[in-house]
């Protein structure tokens, strides 16, 4: 299984420890054991060749996420604070504090920072409208 790295972070996986997604393959056979691992290689190259044909840095699981926080941007009302920090206010009635400085997105919901894509606030704060920051979501993911 390999694990997409940006810049020494995980996105979004929490175990680099592959003795515990191998646990059943200890009980098999050398002969088992060998076809096993003949396998995993023929999937690890067809998935090598999927990844060469994308378009963006982002997969394919992240653009579904990107666009769903995107479709949920339009519940948020937003305030500017300054040429950098935004205040959102959410459906919900929850208050956000998002900052953007050197192309990094804060939020105070900590998703940004966790899984370096963009959360639906800080789409929010990048929309188009007046005093929003008129800036690309993508530009601001995995940086």
């Amino acid at each position: 299984m390999s694990i997409i790295k940006e810049g020494g972070h995980r996105l979004c996986m929490m175990t680099t420890n592959a003795s515990k997604l191998q646990r059943c393959v200890r009980a098999l056979p050398i002969q088992a054991l060998i076809v096993r691992i003949f396998f995993r290689l023929v999937k690890f190259f067809r998935r090598r060749e999927e990844v060469e044909q994308w378009n963006t840095s982002l997969t394919p699981k992240n653009k579904i996420k990107l666009r769903y926080r995107k479709d949920m941007e339009c519940l948020h009302s937003r305030l500017r604070f300054s040429r950098s920090e935004w205040e959102v206010l959410s459906r919900e009635g929850y208050i956000y504090t998002v900052t953007i400085k050197e192309g990094k997105p804060y939020c105070t919901c900590n998703l940004p920072q966790l899984q370096k894509l963009s959360c639906a606030h800080v789409i929010a704060a990048c929309s188009k409208e007046s005093g929003c920051a008129n800036r690309s979501t993508y530009s601001l993911c995995t940086s």
